[in-house]
């Protein structure tokens, strides 16, 4: 009920709808996240839209995919190619996010080996992800570019659908 409140009042700010708030939760529960990883991996899904025009639903289910599967089953170098591909996050935006975290890795080629070589943890790894959107939308923390598009009219036209089932 907690998560439902959370994901609903989400939704309100994002410009994403109550079903796809609640259905990526649950995604994410089901692989392992924790309850309090929720709102900022909805967040940074709402901003994978806002930076792949014009396959912003397909590039957030393909986040929602490689993210649970990473969480599930550990990270391998075939997944962080989708990753950069499929949703456009800039692997050296995910590699300096590694490297404030202590590890050393020079370019995006090392990053791929020590993928190969499984030296990154993959919650550091998933962490890394986060932080290398929000680098992209501003630097602000996650939810930079969801903000800004919630103010659009297409925006303002999900959240509104979305509100159908809060008030069902």
């Amino acid at each position: 009920n907690d998560i439902l409140k959370e994901m609903i009042g989400l939704a309100a700010k994002l410009p994403i709808s109550d079903q796809v708030a609640m259905g990526a939760a649950t995604r994410f529960m089901m692989a392992g996240f924790k309850q309090a990883d929720l709102s900022n991996l909805v967040t940074t899904m709402s901003d994978i839209q806002g930076l792949n025009p014009g396959r912003g639903a397909q590039a957030m289910e393909d986040f929602a995919n490689i993210m649970t599967r990473i969480k599930s089953a550990g990270l391998n170098e075939m997944d962080f190619h989708r990753l950069t591909m499929e949703t456009h996050i800039d692997p050296d935006k995910m590699r300096k996010s590694l490297v404030g975290m202590g590890y050393v890795i020079k370019d995006v080629q090392a990053l791929k080996r020590a993928i190969t070589a499984g030296t990154i943890n993959k919650d550091d790894f998933l962490a890394s992800v986060l932080g290398g959107v929000s680098s992209m939308t501003g630097g602000k923390g996650v939810g930079a570019l969801s903000g800004k598009m919630a103010q659009t009219v297409t925006g303002m036209m999900s959240t509104l659908e979305g509100r159908k089932f809060a008030l069902m």
